[in-house]
Order: structure tokens, then C-alpha cells, then sequence
């Protein structure tokens, strides 16, 4: 609804429908918490631990969707790759995100989630700032450098989302476990919605070369305010 609000006009009424949808999730939540057993409790929320690790995973979601979105669209769009070669351009990236899973499952343990989030943060950050400074720069070869850039941020990624959950799960009695798992989803599933909506918009409003800057330097902040969530969170 965001996106099409800014490209075909807020009179749409698939723009309507979409904030309609928002406007009865939101009724749902008022009514779960109005009953003795909701599906979600939300004092849940009321745990600082919880909170800040969901919300952590909605914004890690946020800007790593968002970005895969932009790049993808500019592999295609600016570069004229195929479908299929930007699918096979992200193959690094999420190789990365699988290694970078198990690498902080491993460390957890002796590192603590707090550590472990700060380490990913930082290079979550490095990558966004690499791939804005290549883009300014005009650098040449461009695509392969950008692909780095966006493969240390997925390794960051990884390393973040272990150690978060492990945080989120950590602040739960464990009957409690499996409800916030699956918040924890939902929220990072919203983030991904949100990336795409948000950077998509940016993208429609602005020239395509500035549009790309704009979403790596919004990730880079983005990915700060992960860093001090993951903090808390620890």
C-alpha cells in the first residue's frame, strides 16, 4: 500500500485495502489483550529483553530485505543482468549468512550474545558503508565490489539474529518458548514486508544512482540503532 500510494496516488483503492489490513491487525491485537488467554500475551513485552531483540530482528530484517530489493533491482534495471544471473550474484551473500549461523553458534557460548551482536552490528555497518562509499566513488568494477559489501553485511546479519534470539529466548520461562519463537518470526517477517515497502518507495521517488546511496546510508543507520538494541537486549 506504501509503495503504491507513492507511484499511483493515496485514492487507490488497493492503498485502502492494504492500510484497511493494518487497521484490523491492529483491532486483533486489542482485542487478544483483552482476553484471559490471547494468543500472543503481551506482556511479553513488558520484558526489556524481549522487546529490544524483537525489535532488533524487525530492523535486521528491515535493512537486509530492503537492500536485497534495491541491489536487485539495480543489478537488473542499471547493470542488465538476467533474473537468474542477480539470483546467482546473491549465492555469496547467503552462503555467508549460512556460515556466519554457525560460526556464532559456536562462539556464543564463550563470547555471550552481547559480544557476539556487536561483532555482527559492526560488520552489518562496514558493509553498508562499503557499498556507499563503492557507489559514490563510481568504483570499477562496481558489481563484484558491491557484492562483497553486501556479503559482509549478511555475514553480520548472521551473527546479530543468533545472538538475539538466543537473548529473546533467554528472557522467557521456557513453557513460553515456542510463542516467542514465533513472535520473534513474525516480527522479522514484518521487517522484511517493511524493507521492501519502505526502500521501494525511496527508490520510485528518487534517481536510480541516488536512490542506491539513500538505501545504503539508511541501512548504515538502521543497522547503529540494531547495535544499541542488541546491547539492551544482552
Amino acid at each position: 500500500a506504501t509503495i503504491e500510494a507513492g507511484s499511483a496516488g493515496s485514492r487507490l483503492p488497493l492503498v485502502y485495502g492494504g492500510y484497511a489490513l493494518a487497521a484490523a491487525g491492529a483491532a486483533f491485537i486489542a482485542i487478544e489483550n483483552a482476553r484471559k488467554r490471547p494468543m500472543l500475551p503481551l506482556s511479553l513485552f513488558r520484558m526489556r529483553a524481549f522487546s529490544t531483540a524483537a525489535c532488533a530482528g524487525l530492523l535486521v530484517n528491515l535493512v537486509f530485505f530492503g537492500l536485497i530489493f534495491a541491489f536487485s533491482l539495480f543489478l537488473q534495471d542499471q547493470q542488465g543482468l538476467s533474473p537468474l544471473d542477480t539470483g546467482l550474484a546473491f549465492l555469496p551473500v547467503t552462503v555467508l549468512i549460512v556460515v556466519s549461523n554457525l560460526v556464532a553458534g559456536r562462539i556464543l557460548p564463550a563470547q555471550g550474545t552481547r559480544a557476539v551482536a556487536w561483532a555482527g552490528a559492526l560488520l552489518m555497518g562496514a558493509g553498508c558503508l562499503a557499498m556507499l562509499g563503492l557507489v559514490a566513488a563510481r568504483a570499477d568494477p562496481l558489481v563484484p565490489a558491491l557484492i562483497a559489501g553486501l556479503s559482509l553485511t549478511g555475514f553480520g546479519i548472521g551473527l546479530v539474529v543468533t545472538a538475539v534470539t538466543a537473548a529473546l529466548l533467554g528472557s522467557v520461562a521456557p513453557a513460553q518458548s515456542g510463542i516467542a519463537s514465533g513472535a520473534f518470526t513474525a516480527f522479522r517477517q514484518t521487517g522484511s514486508v517493511l524493507g521492501v515497502a519502505v526502500f521501494g518507495t525511496l527508490l520510485a521517488s528518487l534517481r536510480p544512482s541516488t536512490g542506491l546511496e539513500v538505501t545504503f546510508a539508511i541501512g548504515a543507520g538502521l543497522v547503529a540503532v540494531v547495535a544499541a538494541l542488541g546491547h539492551a537486549a544482552a
